[in-house]
């Protein structure tokens, strides 16, 4: 776990590295894969929709490592950055791999095969000697069926992918409530549209400041003072109300000049319900996270913005994802190679 989370701290933190989908999938390609490793032999289906047993450890490195691919702050809830990156619980994506695995067997064959070995091992078992409190033949034998059982019902005829997705929304609807607090643009995961889609061409520290604005965890002082650093006060330097992202976005005094250049490309964000719709709009999102950026109100991404600058709109394919390039564009075809120099004559000493 800690050489994957020093790799991934070399290639990308919240305010450089590469782009967030990258990032993502460096992670889901090779990180998650070296964690799930067999878990079709290790892990136990949570029923109640907590973790359990070694996965219980593993959801709190997969929160670490998607914390830092998110730029998120610590104060974010984990279900909020979960969704913002794309990447189902761990125990759900376990529970995928363990669904998968027993599909197959079922297909193959291999699981009359596993059953009939238990069997002859626990009556091997029997014939060596007493009975054990615990036959562990038999236990071997039932948790087998059982698994099996708990597969079929699982998967409900869909893929494991279909289940995990419809596990994940489960879980957001239990979870449900904002814990007394007022709801944030990240608190609707929208699970038929992909959130991935509004960091297609965007710069790192552009992705790491839309999460920010979207989850209303940002460093603006609103948040800054409930976080308790010193010397912060609530309010806006306007004085009209706390600073937050929709403070500035929406009612600022100070900020009304710019506004009017941000509307005239996206249309104009007056009442927060603007603003959470515009922030969930793939274009209207990047506009409003580069607005932010030029602000001049966080001071953690002023170096990032100076050295790295703005991302170019780049269009892709359906299905496919990509990054903006940075430079000019590569020459479509290679220059021309040098000529070798002469060759100098030799001569030789007689």
């Amino acid at each position: 776990m800690a050489t994957q989370q020093l790799a991934l701290t070399k290639l990308a933190a919240s305010t450089w590295g590469v782009s967030l989908s990258r990032a993502r999938t460096l992670y889901t390609q090779v990180v998650r894969t070296a964690l799930a490793y067999g878990a079709s032999a290790w892990h136990s289906p949570a029923v109640d929709g907590k973790a359990k047993g070694i996965a219980k450890s593993l959801v709190t490195a997969q929160s670490t490592l998607l914390r830092m691919i998110a730029g998120a702050y610590k104060a974010t809830p984990v279900r909020q950055f979960e969704r913002e990156v794309d990447t189902p619980p761990l125990d759900l994506y376990l529970s995928g791999r363990v669904a998968a695995f027993e599909a197959r067997l079922q297909a193959s064959g291999m699981d009359q095969l596993v059953k009939n070995s238990a069997a002859k091992v626990a009556n091997w078992l029997k014939r060596r000697g007493p009975r054990p409190k615990k036959p562990i033949g038999d236990v071997e034998v039932g948790s087998q069926g059982n698994r099996a059982t708990w597969a079929r019902d699982w998967l409900a005829g869909g893929s494991p992918v279909e289940a995990i997705d419809r596990e994940w929304r489960v879980r957001w609807d239990l979870t449900g409530g904002y814990h007394r607090r007022p709801p944030e643009p990240a608190d609707d995961p929208r699970f038929g549209e992909d959130p991935l889609d509004k960091h297609i061409g965007l710069l790192k520290h552009e992705s790491s400041i839309l999460i920010q604005i979207r989850t209303g965890k940002i460093g603006l002082n609103a948040f800054l003072h409930r976080r308790r650093v010193p010397g912060v006060r609530p309010e806006c330097r306007c004085g009209a109300a706390p600073e937050t992202a929709i403070h500035l976005t929406t009612s600022c005094s100070e900020t009304r000049e710019s506004r009017s250049v941000l509307a005239a490309s996206i249309g104009s964000i007056d009442t927060p319900r603007d603003f959470a719709d515009a922030v969930w709009q793939p274009e209207r999102a990047k506009a409003v996270a580069r607005w932010m950026l030029t602000s001049g109100r966080l001071k953690q991404f002023r170096y990032a913005v100076d050295l790295g600058g703005e991302s170019q709109e780049v269009r892709r394919p359906r299905g496919h994802r990509t990054r903006a390039r940075r430079g000019p564009p590569p020459p479509t075809q290679p220059p021309p190679f040098p000529p070798f120099p002469p060759f100098p004559s030799l001569t030789l000493n007689r």
